[in-house]
C-alpha cells in the first residue's frame, strides 16, 4: 500500500511541476492574444493538451521503472488500471498547477505555493493516517484531496481486500481501512478524480479573467 500511496504523491509532483510556471510566466503573451479575441477556453486547452500528454509520459515512465523493479502478482489489466488511475491523478496535479500559475503574480510566488498546495495531499491522502481514524473536520479535508480518492482506487484496482482479507494475515493493517476504502470500482475512481480536473481547471479560467497587476 505504501508503494501505490508513493506513486501517487509522484505522480501528483509530476503534473503540478509542469504546470505550475505556464500561466504566470505567459501572462502578458495571453493578455494581448486576449485583446485580439483569443478565447481563455481555447488558452487553457492548448496548455492542458501538451501538458497531459506530457504527464502521462512521465507517468508511464516511472510505472515502466517501478513496475520493472517491483513486480506485481496481478494481471495485465490490473497494471492498465494502475497506469489510467496515475495518468488522472497526474492530470489532476496539472490541473492544480495551472490554477496556482494563474492566481499568483510572479513564478517565483507560483514555486513558492506550490508545497503548501501539494502537503495537504500528503496528510490527507489516507496513507499516514487512515481516513476513517481522522476526526470529523480531517476527514472532511481528505474528502475533498484527491489523493485519497486516487490511494483509494489503485488499492481497489490491486483488489487489496481478496489479497490480504481484513483478517488473520495482513488483517491489523487493512482493518484500519475499514471494509470500504478500497472498493472504490475503477470507473468511480476517474469519474471523481475528472471532477477534480474540472474544479480546478474552472479556477484557472477564473484566475486568467481577473485584472492582472
Amino acid at each position: 500500500m505504501e508503494l501505490i500511496f508513493l506513486l501517487g504523491l509522484v505522480a501528483i509532483w509530476i503534473g503540478s511541476i509542469d504546470a505550475v510556471r505556464e500561466v504566470i510566466k505567459d501572462r502578458p503573451v495571453f493578455t494581448r492574444e486576449r485583446a485580439v479575441g483569443v478565447r481563455t477556453s481555447a488558452y487553457l486547452l492548448s496548455k492542458t493538451s501538451v501538458l497531459f500528454a506530457l504527464a502521462t509520459i512521465q507517468t508511464a515512465i516511472l510505472c515502466a521503472i517501478v513496475f520493472g523493479l517491483r513486480r506485481l502478482d496481478a494481471p495485465l489489466t490490473t497494471y492498465v488500471e494502475l497506469l489510467a488511475v496515475l495518468a488522472f491523478t497526474s492530470w489532476a496535479a496539472v490541473a492544480l498547477g495551472l490554477a496556482v500559475s494563474a492566481w499568483v503574480s510572479t513564478e517565483n510566488q507560483a514555486m513558492s505555493l506550490i508545497p503548501l498546495a501539494l502537503i495537504p495531499q500528503l496528510l490527507f491522502g489516507g496513507q499516514l493516517r487512515a481516513v476513517r481514524g481522522m476526526p470529523g473536520v480531517l476527514r472532511g479535508l481528505a474528502t475533498v484531496m484527491f489523493s485519497r480518492w486516487s490511494f483509494a482506487g489503485m488499492g481497489g484496482a490491486l483488489r487489496i481486500y481478496h489479497r490480504f482479507g481484513l483478517d488473520p494475515a495482513g488483517g491489523a493493517q487493512l482493518s484500519n481501512y475499514g471494509r470500504s476504502f478500497f472498493k472504490l470500482a475503477f470507473a468511480p475512481t476517474l469519474g471523481i478524480i475528472a471532477g477534480f480536473i474540472v474544479v480546478f481547471s474552472a479556477a484557472v479560467v477564473a484566475g486568467l479573467r481577473r485584472p492582472h497587476t
